[in-house]
């Protein structure tokens, strides 16, 4: 009788030694493929600080205006959206651009080039069509939403 009860014993030690060996293993392999995982996580980029979303109305000759909306997204694409203030007239392209000394330079999905400068107090500033400033008391600007 005391052999059965030593025999008993003895399979109940090896069989939760066995279950606590499989029980260090499975933690181990978890805590190692965490461990991986943080690893491959890269942290995450900050968007550049010209990234957004900038507003106001830009001066027309021939219009009170053009309301203008132009995205422009820390992967280098854009979206401009520009709507007459006074007439029956929209127009939305989506492009790429570059950011180079200070200039944007759009370029639309049709190969048409827009330019822009970056000024300070989260403002843009539409240039000519050569990339240089407009010389007039105008306010081609226009304002990073928050």
């Amino acid at each position: 009788m005391k052999r059965h009860i030593l025999t008993l014993a003895v399979l109940a030690m090896a069989f939760a030694a066995c279950q606590n060996t499989n029980s260090n293993n499975a933690q181990t392999a978890s805590e190692t493929t965490e461990a991986a995982m943080m690893q491959d996580e890269k942290p995450a980029m900050e968007a550049p600080a010209w990234a957004g979303t900038y507003v106001g109305t830009l001066p027309a000759a021939d219009t009170g205006g053009y309301v203008t909306v132009l995205e422009l997204r820390a992967d280098n694409t854009y979206r401009l959206q520009e709507k007459a203030a006074d007439k029956n007239f929209k127009d939305e392209q989506e492009g790429t651009f570059v950011f180079e000394g200070g200039k944007f330079t759009l370029t639309s999905e049709k190969g048409e080039k827009t330019y822009y400068a970056l000024k300070d107090n989260g403002k843009i500033l539409l240039l000519d069509k050569d990339g240089n400033e407009i010389k007039t008391e105008l306010d081609y600007s226009l304002t990073k939403k928050m």
